[in-house]
């Protein structure tokens, strides 16, 4: 679990599917994630299971609750990705997808519902996270893949140090392939 002055990051539990629904039904929230559909029960199922699992490796998305009245307002952590070799990458987050020669990285991702949004919650969560990650996580990079009409994303990724690397695509939309290093 991780605290910063106004959040706190914690592992999914089966019991917080409800929020998980609402979060990933708003076409907002997710016009910017994988294909841009709204997500379904089953389909954040299957999420939930893949990110508890990352979880035995130190990976995983992390609920992020307001630390004030333990609301929960998003979702933030590492996620396993595999880039493809390719000038243009693809990006998958199934490594089974993967074809030969792709490089693994962790991505740092963060969602968050409508009403959090312009409070500085996902620059103060992911910097948390990415920070987590690094240090503690030993890892020497992170990436995070953002679809290029995504400007709020843009921001707070630079804002913690990210920098474009490679264009590319995922689930067949245009990304930018952002990577921060260890410092």
């Amino acid at each position: 679990m991780l605290t910063t002055p106004r959040l706190w990051l914690r592992p999914f539990t089966l019991a917080d599917l409800p929020f998980l629904d609402r979060l990933h039904r708003d076409p907002d929230v997710v016009r910017f994630l994988g294909d841009g559909r709204v997500r379904h029960r089953q389909d954040n199922l299957r999420w939930m299971e893949r990110t508890l699992g990352a979880a035995a490796s130190g990976l995983g998305q992390q609920l992020v609750e307001r630390l004030v009245d333990r609301v929960p307002i998003g979702r933030a952590g590492g996620t396993p990705c595999w880039l493809s070799p390719d000038t243009e990458c693809d990006v998958v987050f199934d490594e089974h997808q993967a074809g030969s020669g792709w490089e693994r990285a962790t991505e740092l991702g963060y969602t968050f519902r409508r009403s959090a949004w312009g409070q500085g919650y996902a620059t103060e969560a992911a910097e948390a996270m990415a920070a987590h990650l690094l240090e503690e996580g030993g890892r020497r990079r992170l990436v995070s893949v953002i679809h290029e009409a995504n400007s709020a994303s843009f921001r707070v990724s630079q804002r913690l140090g990210f920098r474009r690397w490679r264009r590319g695509r995922c689930m067949g939309r245009p990304v930018w392939v952002m990577r921060k290093l260890a410092e």
